[in-house]
């Protein structure tokens, strides 16, 4: 519920932003592991949404890669 919460605030920039500041990218991306089919659809969503930005895309694949290390 908070992520989608989250997700609904992000419709402005200077909050997106500050997500971001505070490692939102990091948090969803650990989401993706759970097995709760609205929080993995939240978390794609989401994920989807930041992904407008190329420095949130280097971080998604920096921490998608972490999962499996």
């Amino acid at each position: 519920m908070c992520f989608q919460i989250l997700l609904n605030l992000a419709d402005n920039i200077q909050i997106e932003r500050k997500m971001k500041k505070r490692k939102i990218v990091t948090y969803l991306i650990k989401m993706l592991e759970r097995n709760n089919i609205f929080l993995l659809l939240v978390s794609v969503t989401f994920l989807k949404k930041l992904s407008i930005f190329a420095e949130n895309k280097e971080e998604m694949v920096l921490n998608y890669v972490m999962l499996f290390i």
